[in-house]
């Protein structure tokens, strides 16, 4: 007999119920585990007056410590049990292990404490605001940078493809939500100039009848970086990292006690930026690596695409592969993907090609079962600019350590090199191959 465990715990607790007498009698069954991972049941029957003891005791003899010890079932119970039952009605999904010639529909209800921004795969949520309003110019578009691991040169693509934009004349907004291990506004601005951030919008937004966005963005303005630039950039850190850091970072996490909060305060941040600065062309969003409740909710939830950053090792392919998963299903469509081969082997190394190409497969074998419908063609494996199709940005000295994007004095001759050196190393291939693929998105771009 299988060993039950977490990862079986469903398959098991339909299978037990399938063996059950009483099967014929029943029309549906939700499987409805909570978030201590036990499991209970809702019955939809044909009869009122089924006899439950059997299945009880077959489901406590076979799940153990896994049975939730409830059997519901739809039109019995007092008004309080027929509301809980209507709630489990309208939240569960059709269970995704479903056999065509089951006679009992089946459902399932995952109850989880966090994560969830990671698991509402029902197709429902939508984005900080319309893709029709995008594509109209009426809105800036949301674009994700999220990479699975850290230490990939997200936030250095990110600052890259921000600084493109603003070479294109665009006005652009990065917001560094990553706020477990801040980077974005260590890159554009000195400690000093820092003075709050997202952290601090998230606390005080709710404590202030009327709140200054220009509190919490900083523009980029050094007289190096941006010159013959005719866009503007703009900053919103994650916060000033002083000894009243770990406060703030203590008091964001509402998803255990406030369903929705987390996303709905994000969510107002961004049309606060979007009411602050005029003609605003996109956001830019560094997302926190790994399953964080807020990294989920900035790539899966509020955005208008992702650029997801990704090397050759298992480690990094067994999360993308559900990170995919997630970004196909958690949105009416799937949302528009750019795939970046990062930290690869460079250009002019002999085993660039062997590299690019098993990335590449990998890469296509993830979309083809995770993204790619089949009702829909999926693209040949070698099809350019596809979301399966690798952006390389191969190894670079130069941007691995401390990049400081401002100048201490630009007067200094050597300030000004280093400045424009790594303004030049930001604004070539690959990070504008990035951004053309962000721009393809946006039929009227």
């Amino acid at each position: 007999m299988e060993q039950i465990n977490f990862d079986n715990a469903l398959k098991i607790s339909k299978e037990t119920v399938a063996r059950w007498e009483g099967i014929s009698l029943l029309t549906s069954v939700t499987l409805i585990r909570d978030v201590f991972g036990k499991i209970s049941f809702l019955l939809e029957s044909k009869k009122t007056d089924i006899d439950l003891e059997a299945l009880t005791a077959l489901l406590a003899g076979r799940l153990q410590g896994y049975f939730g010890k409830q059997i519901l079932v739809t039109g019995m119970g007092d008004d309080f049990t027929k509301e809980i039952i209507e709630d489990i009605e309208t939240l569960r999904l059709s269970y995704s292990d479903n056999d065509k010639n089951d006679s009992v529909k089946w459902y399932v209800l995952e109850r989880p404490l966090a994560k969830k921004a990671w698991l509402e795969l029902n197709k429902n949520i939508k984005p900080a605001w319309g893709y029709e309003d995008v594509l109209l110019n009426d809105y800036p578009k949301i674009i994700t940078f999220y990479s699975f691991k850290g230490g990939m040169g997200r936030t250095t693509a990110l600052a890259g493809v921000a600084l493109c934009l603003a070479m294109q004349g665009k006005k652009v907004v990065m917001i560094d939500t990553d706020v477990e291990a801040p980077g974005a506004g260590s890159l554009f601005f000195d400690y000093n100039e820092i003075e709050s951030g997202v952290l601090d919008y998230i606390i005080e937004k709710p404590l202030e009848e009327k709140i200054d966005m220009k509190r919490y963005l900083l523009k980029v303005d050094d007289q190096i970086l941006t010159s013959d630039m005719n866009g503007e950039i703009y900053l919103m850190p994650a916060s000033k990292v002083n000894e009243n850091y770990l406060q703030k970072l203590a008091r964001i996490d509402y998803q255990d006690n406030r369903p929705g909060y987390l996303k709905s305060i994000i969510e107002e941040l961004l049309n606060d930026i979007k009411n602050t600065i005029t003609d605003l062309d996109y956001i830019l969003l560094d997302a926190r690596a790994g399953f964080h409740d807020m990294g989920g909710i900035v790539t899966t939830q509020l955005s208008h695409g992702v650029v997801l950053f990704g090397s050759q090792s298992n480690q990094s392919w067994d999360g993308l592969k559900q990170v995919v998963h997630a970004l196909a299903r958690s949105q009416s469509e799937p949302l528009p993907v750019a795939m970046v081969s990062s930290m690869c082997p460079g250009f002019t190394k002999a085993d660039y090609h062997s590299y690019h190409k098993s990335f590449l497969e990998q890469s296509y074998n993830i979309f083809l079962e995770e993204y790619y419908f089949q009702e829909e063609p999926a693209p040949a494996m070698m099809a350019d600019d596809e979301p399966h199709t690798p952006i390389a940005i191969p190894w670079d000295d130069d941007l691995q350590y401390n990049i400081i994007l401002y100048s201490g004095n630009p007067s200094d001759a050597i300030e000004k090199h280093r400045v424009q050196g790594l303004r030049s190393s930001l604004t070539k291939d690959p990070y504008k191959s990035v951004t053309e693929r962000i721009s393809q998105w946006f039929e009227n771009e």
